[in-house]
């Protein structure tokens, strides 16, 4: 930078100096101008090798291109060039040199050119029998308007049909492929032409109505999802019988379900069903309770201990309970709550009370002595762990007595709390 100022320096003296007609001094200015040369590193003859580009560059407003020898064209325009004559630009491509100076170009004078780029910068209107080299794609993208299609024997009907070209004529589009055609333009297909498609593809473009009869190929599931209504489930051969039931069946004849669970049919078709058939269903509600009852007076003593029957029953949900032989057998297991009440009227000469068996041994006593009064009652409650067929009922003890009358004085009860 401070050589070019240097330079520039010089130039403008020399030219005020011969602009003014006075001379340097021999011996001062001219020894001055000498040595400011020497200490930047210059020389008049370094002076006269400059580079000529950069010398134009500073103080030459006009520069004919015929003076650029060793400057590239392509600086030489950014530098000064306001009109250059294309013929001089030997070594610019072509491209460049129409990019800078021809507005308007032949597309046959681009040789080296590709028709692509050709066609971005200056095309409005080619005729196709050019494009040799181009693919049938390009060049539709491009211009194509209109397309017959009926004269695209090998190409895809969609990218034919409808992509851009004002007239041309669809022979040349021999390499497309069917199925860019349709894609991109087809609104009519006539399902006949469409040899090589698949039936699943024609009837999803051109068939609104299909008889389920023609779908051969067709899984069965796919012909009722498109326009079967109706299905006899007698054709549906592979399909299973679940899928069956969830597209069309309304009703369901439980004997037509050979490989369905009992436990599905009976959901489906069976809206009552009877207790007794439920053996494997869980526990059901068990409760029951009897008394002694009419006739009215007591019952012993008697010299042996002797199981109660308590004929008189009052529920017996589940019928666990045998009214015959006074015994509840659990149907189910399960957490049990039974009970018995004993009583007797005007009478102090025998003891009252009962004992609760399971599976013939004593769970528990309650009595009182003959002694304690004429009228007496005693009752009790417990809860018991019980596994399907175990036995319980109440035994009167040996010299003991119990009352009843149509008050039902001495009764036996229980229930299933809830089943394990």
């Amino acid at each position: 930078m401070e050589r070019t100022v240097v330079v520039v320096a010089l130039i403008m003296l020399l030219q005020d100096t011969q602009g003014s007609g006075k001379p340097l001094n021999s011996s001062a200015e001219q020894k001055q101008i000498r040595d400011l040369v020497f200490q930047q590193g210059f020389n008049l003859t370094e002076l006269m090798q400059k580079d000529t580009a950069q010398a134009r560059a500073v103080v030459r407003p006009k520069i004919k291109p015929t003076t650029l020898k060793n400057e590239s064209a392509a600086q030489a325009r950014v530098l000064a060039v306001r009109i250059i004559n294309p013929k001089t630009l030997k070594n610019e491509s072509a491209a460049q040199a129409r990019a800078v100076v021809r507005p308007k170009i032949k597309p046959t004078t681009l040789k080296n050119e590709s028709a692509a780029q050709a066609r971005s910068l200056v095309v409005k209107k080619i005729n196709p029998k050019t494009l040799k080299n181009e693919s049938a794609a390009q060049a539709r993208v491009l211009a194509v308007r209109i397309i017959n299609p009926r004269t695209l024997k090998n190409g895809s009907a969609a990218q034919a049909r409808g992509v851009a070209r004002p007239k041309i004529k669809p022979t040349t589009l021999k390499n497309e492929s069917a199925a860019q055609a349709r894609v991109l333009a087809v609104k009519i297909i006539n399902p006949k032409t469409l040899k090589n498609e698949s039936a699943a593809q024609a009837r999803g473009v051109a068939r609104p109505k299909i008889k389920p009869t023609t779908l051969k190929n067709e899984s069965a599931a796919q012909p009722r999802v498109i326009a079967v209504k109706k299905i006899d489930p007698k054709t549906l051969k592979n399909e299973s019988a679940a899928q069956a039931r969830v597209i069309v069946v309304k009703k369901i004849n439980p004997k037509t379900l050979k490989n369905g669970s009992a436990a599905q049919a009976r959901g489906v078709a069976r809206p009552k069903i009877k207790p007794t058939t439920l053996k494997n269903e869980s526990a059901g509600e068990v409760a029951f309770s009897a008394a002694l009852g009419l006739p009215a007076g007591l019952r012993g003593p008697k010299n042996a201990d002797t199981t109660l029957v308590y004929k008189n029953v009052l529920t017996n949900i589940g019928n666990a309970y045998n009214s015959v032989t006074g015994i509840f057998t659990a149907p189910f297991r399960g957490v049990y709550y039974i009970c018995f009440t004993a009583g007797v009227n005007d009478n102090n000469s025998f003891n009252l009370g009962l004992t609760l068996y399971k599976n013939g041994n004593a769970l528990l006593h309650l009595g009182e002595n003959g002694s304690d009064g004429y009228a007496k009652h005693v009752s009790t409650g417990v809860a018991l762990e019980l596994v399907v067929g175990d036995q319980l009922y109440t035994k009167l003890p040996a010299n003991y007595v119990v009352y009843d009358d149509s008050l039902f004085r001495t009764s036996f009860s229980g229930f299933l709390i809830y089943p394990m």
